[in-house]
């Protein structure tokens, strides 16, 4: 498998489990935490490549477990050069039927990779570096999966869900636009399930 098509699915399968959340306040040179590995990477590139195998070929690969380790490492390693610049320190948790996520972002550098100014409130109240945490339920059945955000804390201060929302458009959808965040999709690489541990995610094939 080419390496661009492994950060393709591998991105697809991270997203699955809220990096699309946390990762799109990623920056593309985010400083490598010392609890990843490149070792932990190259497992997890291993087990997507399975995932990917058995997609082209019409079979199964069974249940396949990411560690919070192995998906922390692969989005240090190999999945950096995807996200825009402004961020750093992150982080991926996986509690059971969870996934929360923490990183540090610079809003103004951010803001600079923006196709469009953001909206003049938004840039006149998210400046300079700050800490913002995503937490939400994780969960997918019969090839539909969903991530639906519940809590987003900035600088350990809870926000409203106005704020929420507004952060999402704002700062999420120009950049993803097709982002599958507080709604319903489906599954990519004939998955059947996806279920979040304490640690680990774990992907179904479907049958």
């Amino acid at each position: 498998m080419s390496r661009i098509a492994a950060r393709s699915l591998s991105r697809d399968i991270l997203f699955l489990a809220a990096a699309a959340c946390v990762a799109t306040w990623a920056g593309a040179k985010t400083p490598v935490p010392e609890t990843v590995t490149p070792a932990d990477s190259e497992s997890a590139a291993r087990k997507l490549h399975q995932i990917r195998e058995a997609h082209q070929t019409g079979g199964s690969f069974g249940t396949v477990q990411i560690s919070e380790q192995e998906a922390n490492s692969y989005l240090a390693y190999d999945l950096a050069y995807a996200i825009p610049a402004g961020v750093s320190e992150v982080s991926l948790q996986f509690h059971p039927g969870r996934v929360s996520g923490t990183t540090r972002v610079d809003f103004d550098r951010l803001k600079e990779g923006l196709q469009t100014p953001p909206h003049p409130i938004a840039d006149y109240f998210l400046r300079g570096v700050h800490t913002v945490g995503v937490e939400g339920s994780a969960w997918g059945a019969d090839g539909t999966g969903e991530f639906r955000i519940e809590r987003v804390l900035l600088d350990g201060v809870e926000l409203p869900q106005i704020v929420i929302d507004f952060m999402i458009e704002q700062y999420v959808r120009p950049s993803y636009p097709n982002a599958a965040i507080n709604r319903a999709f489906p599954l990519p690489f004939s998955m059947d399930s996806f279920r979040a541990g304490t640690g680990y995610v774990a992907l179904t094939g479907r049958q």
